[in-house]
């Protein structure tokens, strides 16, 4: 739904419902569109430049088109920061609850890991890059897990 920019966002129901406000839930600040919502807001912005730092994603530009055509696991953090940023936006409209921006960027680190965690990742100089980024292990050459591996900065065990 989101990739197809068919999300209720308020400009969107503001169409067919008269409602008390349009402004974005998560910043107050401006009227909420699906492109502000998950990329120019305050909120959301913090989130993606912290996981763009954390994915090598530095050069990506904040434009949705350009976005979804990534590799997998950039895939996989964008997918999961549009659900949770989708479902802060709806804690905060509907059940008034509200979480900073850091514990919803800690949320979708966690959910990429533990998704990365459950596949068996081949050993490639790619992958030993995001081992370390991620804390996860790799498959040795024998197809064993190699799970007290200690690897540097530059993925050198």
């Amino acid at each position: 739904m989101a990739m197809r920019n068919r999300l209720k966002t308020t400009d969107r129901i503001s169409k067919w419902f008269s409602i008390s406000s349009t402004l974005c839930p998560l910043c107050n600040a401006v009227d909420e569109t699906h492109a502000h919502l998950f990329f120019s807001c305050s909120f959301s912005k913090t989130i993606w430049d912290n996981l763009k730092i954390l994915c090598k994603l530095d050069n990506v530009s904040c434009i949705w088109a350009e976005i979804i055509s990534g590799i997998s696991i950039q895939r996989l953090v964008f997918g999961a920061a549009v659900y949770y940023i989708w479902q802060e936006r709806n804690l905060r409209l509907f059940q008034k609850k509200f979480r900073c921006e850091e514990t919803v960027f800690k949320i979708i680190v966690d959910i990429v890991r533990h998704k990365l965690l459950s596949l068996k990742i081949k050993r490639s100089v790619e992958s030993v890059k995001a081992a370390v980024i991620w804390k996860i292990p790799l498959m040795s050459s024998n197809g064993e897990n190699n799970r007290n591996q200690n690897y540097d900065d530059n993925g050198i065990k």
